[in-house]
């Protein structure tokens, strides 16, 4: 894709932009970017490729913080001082911005998983990086309906940098490792039982 090549979207510009690239196919096909400063892109990777800057910006963020397709076409993305925004990649023309709430901490290398009913999970990471300081046992529920974010379990180990959580097979979340390197290599996984398995 040589005539895609870009330092902001993807290179060194800004000494981050390389550093874990917030990456997507979009509806229309194409790769959808956003980089951390907070600008967003369209690749076309037809022949050598070519590369759209959109206009819209949302907030800068961090190779720290997550960012995850939680719907076709709609991304949640947390950006710096616990700002979360759902953009929207259905419209063809551009992206559509909407705030959507506060998550309560500030969760730098946790982990988003998307769970069976469509809502968000957040869980892990650290309000001071990768170190057991401001460490986030507790855990959090974003609701894609309302914005809203509630409490919800606690784990007993830290989760910080890589660290992993998925949804299983039958609607729980295993979330395991972190701290390779950090304050403590966590070889050890635990089970997260959603809300909704215990609806009668």
């Amino acid at each position: 894709l040589i005539s895609a090549s870009s330092e902001e979207a993807y290179g060194e510009l800004g000494g981050s932009a390389w550093n874990y690239p917030r990456a997507w196919l979009n509806p229309q096909g194409h790769i959808f970017i956003i980089n951390h400063a907070g600008a967003m892109y369209s690749l076309n990777t037809s022949g050598s490729g070519s590369l759209i800057k959109h206009k819209e910006r949302t907030d800068p963020s961090s190779p720290s913080l997550p960012s995850l397709m939680f719907a076709p076409g709609r991304i949640l993305s947390i950006r710096k001082n616990r700002v979360a925004v759902v953009v929207d990649l259905n419209n063809a023309n551009a992206p559509v911005l909407t705030p959507s709430g506060r998550p309560i901490r500030d969760r730098q290398y946790g982990n988003a998983t998307v769970l069976a009913n469509g809502h968000v999970w957040m869980n892990g990471g650290s309000s001071t990086g990768n170190t057991l300081a401001g460490v986030a046992l507790d855990s959090e529920l974003w609701n894609p309906a309302t914005g809203t974010w509630l409490a919800a379990a606690s784990a007993t180990r830290s989760r910080l940098y890589h660290s992993a959580s998925m949804l299983l097979p039958d609607g729980t979340v295993i979330t395991a490792g972190g701290g390779a390197p950090g304050p403590v290599n966590q070889l050890n996984g635990e089970i997260y039982y959603p809300p909704y398995l215990f609806k009668k």
